[in-house]
């Protein structure tokens, strides 16, 4: 039954270093005549990838230790100069000294399964990429770009020319528009979809906040007070920044949004321990009550305008 399998099996003497059993495949799976993987084991050795060496072998002393399964993925280089990547599950038989040290497994080829997984990878590699840009490179500008008009529509005088004007509404409702567009893009895609893979940097939450709120400074001309309390002037974490940005922005905007002129928001980052705890709070108009159930729905009913 074993022999008719496409799968690879074998009984392994962990003691004399030998194969009690290894079914015909074998000659499949390394490309040597399994005559001669019987005749010398360790011939399979130099097929072992050279980053996963050490590691099956700790597998294998797992087993002599006491280990009574192993589960584990490797890949072999084989002489074709391909990666071929191995699923191995392997369960102790008996150890006795009689008997011998025996280890019985079933190895199956997943190399399909795995080219498909990295190529999957790269796919969203390269949608991180793009997120990253709209969420940061591109966001961020746009977001000063739309302050900085705004304050300066603020400044200029009802006897300015209606070309400046003109000028600077066309310059806010690009901007706007494309800000939009951006979140839109990375609310649907991003933050609502858990299928994208995270990708985690270490980088100073101090700092993205800090430039954060100066962008909100900026836009509010003093109007409304922004206070940022911290305990420590930088503070490092390890999560993806893009997502990061995405909920920092959304707490800010919604405080802004709430907050009527000459009102005050401030935010808080306290370390403990290995966690960091983020909260803003403003004295706006809050959350009904019997709107509270719904705030994290999608599309909620909770979303109203502000000021």
């Amino acid at each position: 039954m074993a022999n008719c399998s496409k799968d690879l099996t074998f009984v392994y003497d962990l003691n004399l270093h030998s194969f009690a059993f290894l079914s015909d495949s074998a000659n499949d799976f390394f490309g040597i005549p399994t005559k001669e993987i019987y005749n010398d084991p360790a011939i399979l050795m130099p097929l072992l990838q050279l980053e996963d060496r050490q590691y099956v072998l700790e597998q294998i002393d797992k087993l002599r230790n006491g280990a009574t399964y192993i589960d584990t993925e490797f890949r072999l280089f084989m002489p074709d100069q391909t990666i071929k990547w191995l699923h191995a599950k392997a369960y102790t038989l008996y150890n006795t000294e009689s008997e011998g040290f025996h280890v019985a497994g079933i190895v199956e080829d997943i190399t399909k399964r795995k080219e498909h997984e990295i190529s999957l990878y790269t796919i969203k590699e390269q949608k991180d990429t793009v997120l990253q840009i709209l969420g940061h490179d591109l966001r961020n500008p746009l977001n000063t770009i739309s302050a900085a008009t705004e304050l300066i529509n603020k400044q200029i005088s009802e006897e300015s020319k209606v070309q400046v004007k003109k000028l600077l509404y066309i310059i806010a409702s690009t901007s706007n528009n494309a800000l939009k567009l951006i979140n839109d893009v990375l609310n649907v895609e991003y933050i609502e979809t858990q299928k994208v893979a995270l990708k985690k940097l270490r980088f100073d939450l101090i700092d993205r906040i800090q430039n954060q709120i100066d962008t909100y400074r900026l836009i509010g001309n003093t109007e409304k007070d922004f206070i940022l309390h911290a305990g420590q002037d930088k503070i490092y974490a390890t999560m993806d920044p893009t997502r990061y940005m995405l909920i920092v922005e959304n707490l800010l905007s919604n405080a802004y949004k709430f907050t009527k002129s000459n009102g005050r928001i401030e935010v808080t980052v306290e370390e403990k321990d290995s966690k960091v705890l983020i909260s803003v709070m403003d004295d706006g108009i809050g959350i009904p009550e019997k709107l509270k159930s719904y705030i994290f729905d999608k599309f909620s009913k909770a979303r109203r305008a502000g000021h």
